[in-house]
């Protein structure tokens, strides 16, 4: 799959939910699974060839899936992305209070 297709799919979370909305109201609650962690995509674009160098690249591609509406994610690090998704589950919250 090319770079720009993972990208559109990644930040095009919540057009995904809301197509699926369409097709059924029980399936738009399902929860959403990314797994970019250490992708090849995030090597190509930040020009990082080894895997474990692409951990940063990984903490912002969960950071934009769960803020996107993606619900669970799978990580090879899991200490840096724990603090990741605490972050972002206190950022949704407050959005959802404005």
């Amino acid at each position: 799959m090319s770079v720009k297709k993972i990208l559109d799919i990644l930040t095009g979370l919540p057009v995904i939910r809301s197509e699926i909305a369409k097709q059924s109201l029980a399936a738009s609650h399902a929860p959403l699974l990314i797994g970019p962690s250490r992708k090849r995509f995030l090597g190509e674009i930040c020009n990082r060839s080894v895997a474990v160098e692409r951990d940063a690249a990984t903490i912002t591609s969960v950071t934009a899936g769960i803020l996107g509406g993606a619900n669970i994610v799978s990580v090879h690090n899991v200490k840096d992305n724990v603090n990741t998704v605490k972050l972002c589950d206190v950022m949704l919250k407050e959005r959802t209070q404005l």
